[in-house]
């Protein structure tokens, strides 16, 4: 920061002695073709990398996305006799269908268009239980025990 408030003086003060010289005005227009075009490149550096940077990171949020993501139950979870689901499912533009099964038991479908979101509630007996989610673009699955 120090380096380049001095740098800029230094520049303002050369500038000055050669403005009011009219006689170098090569000197003049050299100089500032010179500082102008290492700012305008630093300008264009910075956008590029500003604009690179967002990219990478909004194709890596979409990278990241499962097309299937079971929130709830987790995997293992131990829950009561009404136990809540919820699920999302994303594909890439179209229209998909997905359904759900409990235990290998259909217990709903639907159709959609890029994302679903399904909330649900269920009564199940005690012991180990499946959930199901089968999307048109793909699948994940979850194991759970109710008390």
């Amino acid at each position: 920061m120090i380096w380049r408030l001095r740098a800029s003086l230094g520049f303002s003060q050369k500038i000055k002695r050669i403005v009011n010289n009219e006689s170098n005005k090569k000197d003049r227009d050299a100089i500032l073709s010179q500082h102008f075009s290492k700012e305008y490149f630093m300008k264009k550096s910075i956008l590029l990398i500003t604009l690179m940077s967002l990219f990478s990171l909004t194709s890596g949020a979409n990278a990241a996305n499962a097309p299937v993501n079971i929130a709830y139950p987790i995997n293992g979870a131990l829950v009561t006799n009404y136990f809540y689901s919820s699920f999302t499912t994303t594909c890439p533009g179209g229209a998909y269908s997905v359904k759900w099964y409990l235990d290998s038991t259909l217990i709903g479908n639907g159709t959609f268009y890029d994302t679903a979101g399904v909330h649900f509630a269920h009564k199940l007996p005690t012991g180990w239980h499946s959930l199901l989610v089968i999307s048109s673009c793909g699948q994940d699955a979850v194991k759970f025990y109710v008390q």
